[in-house]
């Protein structure tokens, strides 16, 4: 699980010298919310796509769950995905709003995510199923330009100056269409003709 990268560090190394600093880095989020959701919340095939190049750098994800609106109140979270079937895959969107301040807000984001663990309200057949997790590509990897679905924006500075090295912006996902296999799966899943739900304790993830 911990392999050794670039400069002979092990992740185990990377993770434990992120946590030691005493100003949070664009990473830290990445190990304290990112990878370990990625490994809690998804499947032996999911693990196949993403873990290793996650544990090893290639992937740099952020974690969307907080909206400006209302803070950290997932009950009430306005970013939707919506299952619209074969052949089209699951769309991920965020409602219409005539200002960025509706958009999820994430650490890791500014510069540096290419990728993110999104939390959004699931539909099917217009119902609402409830919070599930999605993977969602933000950036070109090579350029690190936002693709043409994405807008993000930072959100200024941190109160007390609190938290100067973390990365925070805004982030808003319009029509942005995903792969359904993006969905985080081990606990529910949706496949091309059913909806196979799990218990709410088991789905929801833990506010950080």
């Amino acid at each position: 699980m911990y392999s050794t990268l670039g400069h002979g560090w092990s992740t185990l190394e990377i993770v434990k010298a992120v946590l030691c600093l005493d100003l949070r880095s664009p990473l830290s989020i990445r190990w304290n919310a990112f990878v370990p959701v990625i490994m809690s919340r998804i499947t032996p095939d999911q693990i196949d796509r993403w873990a290793g190049c996650a544990m090893r750098h290639v992937i740099l994800g952020a974690y969307l769950h907080t909206e400006l609106r209302h803070g950290s109140n997932v009950a009430s979270l306005e970013t939707t995905a919506t299952f619209t079937g074969p052949p089209t895959p699951s769309s991920s969107t965020h409602p219409s709003s005539p200002r960025p301040s509706g958009g999820p807000v994430l650490s890791g984001l500014g510069t540096t995510a290419i990728h993110a663990v999104v939390l959004a309200q699931l539909l099917l057949d217009g119902k609402d199923i409830g919070q599930h997790l999605f993977f969602v590509p933000l950036r070109y990897a090579e350029a690190g330009k936002l693709f043409p679905a994405v807008t993000a924006g930072d959100i200024g500075p941190k109160t007390y100056g609190a938290f100067a090295g973390l990365d925070n912006s805004w982030a808003r996902l319009d029509d942005y269409i995903i792969p359904r296999e993006n969905m985080f799966m081990k606990h529910s899943q949706v496949s091309k003709v059913a909806f196979t739900p799990s218990l709410p304790a088991r789905r929801c993830p833990t506010s950080v």
